[in-house]
């Protein structure tokens, strides 16, 4: 072999924990999948999100008033996310509620179902 190439010398490369980003796994989630691999072009499950006055503890919105960005509660979303956590794999979802402008209930369920 050529005395250019230099392999008798050794090169030593570290890397420590704090180097390295988490991995993003299939489904583009920072959680290890659980089994069964998303699809990378799949799509989300979106869920319609009706917005009733007096409904609070069955399904929540609250909006941060600093970012707009929605968080959700209550009975309905609670007994969503403890299904999710029996599957064996993950599903990625998104919430769509479903109101106007200002926030307010865009219409019945009947309104709601015929948007799909």
């Amino acid at each position: 072999l050529s005395p250019e190439l230099n392999l008798s010398r050794r090169e030593v490369y570290k890397a420590s924990a704090n180097d390295l980003k988490p991995p993003t796994w299939p489904g583009e989630t920072l959680k290890p999948p659980k089994g069964w691999v998303m699809p990378i072009s799949g799509k989300k499950l979106r869920i319609g999100v009706p917005k009733k006055d007096g409904f609070d503890e069955f399904f929540k919105i609250e909006w941060d008033p600093h970012t707009g960005v929605p968080s959700y509660s209550g009975f309905a979303h609670d007994m969503f996310m403890a299904v999710l956590d029996t599957l064996p794999f993950a599903i990625p979802y998104k919430y769509i509620p479903y109101m106007n402008e200002s926030r307010q209930s865009a219409g019945t369920y009947d309104d709601m179902l015929f948007e799909i």
